[in-house]
């Protein structure tokens, strides 16, 4: 009996986990800004391409709302247009010192291997990409890593698309400031270690992380729904 009370407090607990909701922040010119980026503006819309600026395409993202591109043929020929600069994106609206779970969201076409590298720092960005795979001194993550790290979430929503979306787990456990915000610092892959494919950028998400005292009251409200039951 004790062995079947755990193991309905095991599953219980577990369910209120797997439903706790993971919430997109699509990036935009209000919740992010360049690093060290060029002083105009760190993007240009698709067709406007004549500087190293990453490119806003519409339609295409999780939320239908548009993504930002970079290291991609340009829309007039057949040439890159070069290195992005990094970006940083503040989450914002979070509750000072809660702990969440923080993703970077992003797409690859099915015939190919886009890559996007993301982290809590400058110097923490790891690589995430459609397959795992190694582009010069970066591990990229992918669907396929034994990790589980990253999920594949079906098709953009625009009709007739190729572009998977992908999610990312950046860091399971991190605490919001005292003003209730996460900064995720974004990036491409830079051409110079040899990877010409193109980074499709549409955003970042969080899930909260129950706190231990939540766990526990998940567990003896799993333990009176299974009294109550006998």
């Amino acid at each position: 009996m004790i062995k079947n009370l755990l193991m309905s407090v095991l599953i219980f607990v577990m369910t209120g986990v797997a439903n706790a909701a993971i919430t997109h922040v699509g990036i935009n010119d209000t919740n992010t800004d360049a690093v060290g980026g060029p002083a105009d503006g760190w993007f240009v819309n698709y067709g406007d391409q004549t500087q190293p600026e990453w490119t806003f395409r519409a339609g295409f993202g999780f939320e239908g709302n548009g993504i930002f591109e970079t290291d991609n043929q340009s829309a007039t020929g057949g040439t890159t247009i070069g290195d992005q600069a990094m970006l940083v994106t503040t989450i914002s609206g979070l509750t000072p010192g809660q702990d969440y779970s923080i993703y970077v969201d992003y797409l690859s076409a099915d015939n190919a291997n886009w890559a996007v590298m993301a982290g809590l720092s400058p110097g923490t960005l790891q690589g995430f990409a459609r397959y795992n795979a190694t582009i010069g001194a970066n591990d990229h993550i992918g669907a396929n890593d034994a990790s589980g790290r990253v999920t594949d979430l079906g098709l953009s929503p625009v009709a007739n698309s190729n572009r998977n979306m992908y999610r990312g787990l950046i860091d399971p456990i991190v605490a919001a400031d005292v003003n209730g915000e996460i900064q995720v610092y974004l990036d491409d892959v830079d051409l110079a270690i040899g990877n010409a494919n193109r980074v499709w950028l549409d955003g970042v998400a969080y899930e909260a992380v129950p706190e231990p005292a939540t766990m526990v009251l998940l567990g003896l409200g799993g333990l009176l729904a299974v009294g109550k039951r006998k």
